[in-house]
């Protein structure tokens, strides 16, 4: 439809839109334009809608489908933000595009679909719109004969509709048998949050000939298909309204909040100016109905307490940690200080001597926490490779626990690590957040508290939030190379210590995931003497999804290692390492034709041939 102002959809999200532009700059989106319209005319449109004219056409349609992608279950979409959002809840989308199901009705000649429903009680289903009328529409005799079919094969007859006329909602009570295994219901969500970037999941329909034609072959062949489209959802207090290409009929698809994997709608009607029944209205629906909603997620636990949480210490059990040595390499390497934004999020407790300081102790480590974040600012490691120990992990033994120094709700812990399983078919799929060492469990395992300093890893100040498919080869491999290669090894180049500084890149834009902002960039920063010159030798890397060439973005998961700075990692990270920048062998560094500025300088790491020593 023409517009008369700027659509939401373009504007919403500015860090997309900057994507867009600059794409648009560099030829135009490639997925979405199966229209071949050219980049200039995709500018052109874009400064028409930006300046609130009214625009429509092929090129407002390949904007659209970049803005607000469609596509079929388990393919990318071409935004690199979106590919991340979607990325961060694959587990949630995974498993509910199993809990939605495609309505099959009796026709005059055979059957037709007639919208999406989904599970929102146990053996129950729920729809809205032109679905949810094509049922009340039905003769008496054809209700029968409806079907509910899942996207992996299953297929289920329906028992029992039941029209709630004051929400516009359909219940399909599901025919129950002895071997009946019904997906699980999608909880629905309690929260309070008055926007949240959702993602409608159904099996879109054709609109009637004509409509949305234009729009309909920008986005390819997805109707009839389980399909995701993410947009931004502005949630009221009975109903919500979003922008989610829900393409021709999409009535009954589920709106998911890809925060937390909760049901906060189902579509009514509408693309990308869509109306929705929320939450609490459906919840008041089942009631009339006498039906239960599912209010949380009724996986299986696959890590119990005792593992997450098995060792109950107290603070007086710390009063022997030493943590971390300046002076462990002979010259002095202090910890880095916070500064900026960070310079008053350090999270502060009553160390030993009843003192107010950041630095948590261990054995060989020590930790230094964001009050804001309940993440470590970075973990500092000493490592000995004379007196290094091989010490094999110890299953359920290896016990996560909290740091009982400072309080639990400052630290994230087994509510966000907590990992669950579904059962898919024959196979068994775990769901969940890694738990992501900063200090190496390994790294602080010499000497003869060795034992102690492996079980001190495991406290949840030393980990972060990962992704399970967060790509850590490279990492491992850099990581291994430098410690296994100079500090572990015997012979001529070895040498006996070093110093390791870890930890995220913390960034008020992060993504939110089940409460927690996800860090999307991890550095180290690796300390020792220099066999040759005797002086101190420092380096600095990141892992980051950011190409440091031409600023865009990779998408989650397509994670590159990066040799950078110290001086550029200090402002990237709002660290002050403090005179340890000037034994940088990159302060100036020689890449490509000639010399770049300190500023600028980097080096991909795809081996050891690529490190700057």
């Amino acid at each position: 439809m023409p517009t008369t102002s700027t659509p939401s959809w373009l504007t919403a999200d500015p860090a997309l839109l900057g994507e867009l532009q600059r794409r648009i700059d560099a030829g135009g989106p490639a997925v979405p334009n199966r229209l071949g319209v050219s980049g200039a005319a995709l500018k052109t449109a874009l400064d028409a809608l930006a300046a609130g004219a009214r625009a429509r056409g092929p090129a407002v349609s390949v904007l659209e489908g970049f803005m607000r992608p469609c596509v079929r279950a388990g393919q990318d979409v071409e935004a690199r933000i979106w590919r991340r959002r979607l990325a961060i809840a694959a587990n949630e989308l995974s498993q509910a595009v199993d809990q939605v199901a495609r309505l099959v009705v009796p026709a005059a000649r055979g059957e037709s679909s007639a919208g999406t429903a989904w599970m929102v009680a146990n053996g129950v289903l729920v729809t809205a719109g032109r679905a949810a009328r094509a049922l009340a529409a039905l003769p008496r005799g054809r209700t029968a004969r409806v079907h509910a079919r899942f996207a992996n094969g299953a297929r289920a007859r329906v028992a029992e509709i039941r029209h709630d006329v004051p929400s516009g909602l359909a219940f399909l009570v599901l025919e129950r048998t002895a071997s009946t295994r019904w997906p699980s219901p999608v909880p629905l969500s309690t929260g309070t949050a008055s926007e949240a970037h959702v993602a409608a999941i159904g099996f879109p329909l054709p609109a009637p000939p004509g409509r949305e034609a234009v729009s309909a072959a920008a986005y390819g062949a997805v109707f009839g298909r389980a399909t995701i489209a993410p947009g931004r959802a502005e949630i009221h207090e009975q109903g919500l309204t979003h922008d989610c290409a829900t393409l021709g009929n999409s009535a009954g698809a589920l709106l998911l909040d890809l925060q937390d994997g909760h049901a906060v709608g189902v579509h009514v009607e509408g693309c990308r100016s869509g109306t929705a029944v929320g939450a609490p209205a459906i919840r008041d629906a089942m009631g009339r109905q006498q039906l239960r909603a599912s209010e949380t997620d009724a996986l299986e636990s696959v890590e119990d307490d005792e593992f997450l949480e098995a060792v109950k210490r107290t603070a007086a059990d710390y009063k022997d940690r030493t943590g971390y040595d300046a002076s462990f390499l002979g010259e002095p390497v202090s910890l880095p200080t916070p500064t900026g934004p960070h310079a008053n999020d350090v999270l502060y407790y009553s160390g030993p001597d009843g003192q107010k300081t950041g630095n948590l102790p261990y054995t060989h480590f020590s930790v230094v926490m964001s009050q804001s974040r309940k993440l470590c600012f970075y973990a500092a490691v000493n490592i000995d490779g004379k007196q290094a120990k091989k010490l094999p992990r110890k299953g359920k033994a290896d016990a996560w626990t909290f740091d009982p120094r400072i309080e639990k709700t400052m630290q994230c812990g087994k509510t966000v690590y907590k990992q669950k399983k579904v059962k898919r078919g024959r196979k068994t799929v775990t769901y969940g957040l890694d738990l992501g060492h900063m200090v190496r469990r390994l790294d602080p395992v010499w000497g003869r508290p060795y034992k102690l300093a492996n079980d001190d890893t495991f406290h949840y100040t030393n980990a972060c939030p990962q992704h399970k498919d967060l790509n850590r080869k490279v990492w491992g491999k850099l990581e291994k190379y430098i410690l296994e290669k100079h500090v572990l090894a015997k012979g001529e180049d070895s040498v006996p210590k070093a110093t390791v500084f870890t930890g995220p890149v913390l960034k008020a834009g992060d993504p939110l995931y089940r409460g927690v902002k996800l860090p999307q960039e991890y550095w180290k920063v690796v300390v020792m003497i220099h066999p040759d010159t005797g002086r101190l030798h420092a380096t600095a890397y990141i892992l980051s999804q950011a190409d440091m060439v031409t600023g865009f973005e990779f998408a989650f998961g397509e994670y590159e290692a990066y040799q950078i700075p110290l001086a550029r990692l200090e402002r990237l990270t709002n660290l002050d390492f403090g005179s340890l920048r000037d034994f940088d062998p990159m302060a100036t560094s020689r890449t490509g034709s000639g010399l770049e500025s300190t500023a600028e300088a980097h080096a991909r790491i795809l081996g050891p041939k690529d490190l700057v020593v």
